[in-house]
């Protein structure tokens, strides 16, 4: 009898122990997600990101070659909206790589550098990233085909904006680089909806005063989670010194 509890004793011991070290859920995701924050600080990933965010500026910019083609070329620069975008942020990417600020330092670079190109980059990837995946849902909420360059256009905008966050997370912009970009995109703004710049979408369809306005709006929305997250970095960094 004694030997039998011994051994179901036992049993339970290592029973118990394999359980502890059977990872959770919290096990597994917390170290992805400690993962993914720290990408802002991987040089061999961000040199992937250079790679994947320039092809897809290439093939963005081949994506509105019929309007370009009909554009004066003084405000190309307001026409390509998201393939401009990841550009700004594949300059933003090259120089900070280029500044030997990766993978040094604690914490947020909370000073903000690199006027203007990354406000433009930040804002344009939120705004433009948004406002496709919002019009690509409108389209299938309206009936439209589910097809499978939709979905891409739409994961591939979806991953726009993650990037633009997760960056700025770790590398913010100035305030000038903020007020900058904020400038540049009420222009394009109303280039698109007032001069009839815009992406390619019917002005005579009853969903065109929504889009316009969701566009307009957007831009003060984002402005203003970019302009007061970097305050309050800016507030953490002080009351750290």
């Amino acid at each position: 009898m004694a030997g039998n509890s011994q051994s179901q004793s036992n049993s339970r011991s290592q029973a118990g122990t394999k359980a502890e070290r059977r990872p959770g859920l919290a096990g597994v995701i917390l170290p992805l997600w400690n993962w993914f924050l720290s990408i802002p600080d991987q040089r061999p990933l961000i040199l992937a990101l250079v790679v994947i965010n320039f092809l897809g500026s290439l093939y963005g910019f081949y994506w509105y070659r019929d309007q370009l083609a009909t554009t004066s070329p003084w405000v190309w620069i307001f026409v390509a909206d998201s393939p401009l975008s990841t550009f700004y942020l594949t300059i933003l990417l090259l120089l900070l790589l280029w500044s030997g600020r990766i993978g040094h330092g604690d914490g947020a670079d909370a000073a903000g550098t690199y006027t203007p190109i990354d406000g433009l980059a930040y804002l344009g990837l939120v705004k433009y990233g948004f406002w496709t995946m919002f019009i690509i849902g409108l389209y299938w909420k309206m009936g439209g085909a589910f097809v499978w360059v939709d979905l891409m256009l739409f994961l591939s905008h979806g991953a726009m904006l993650v990037q633009a966050l997760l960056f700025f997370r770790r590398h913010p912009s100035s305030r000038n680089s903020l007020l900058f970009a904020m400038a540049w995109f009420l222009v394009d703004d109303y280039l698109d909806y007032f001069k009839g710049y815009h992406a390619t979408y019917p002005e005579t369809s009853p969903e065109f005063g929504l889009v316009r306005t969701v566009s307009l709006i957007s831009t003060w929305v984002v402005f203003a989670i970019f302009w007061f997250w970097r305050r309050r970095q800016r507030a953490r960094e002080r009351s750290t010194r």
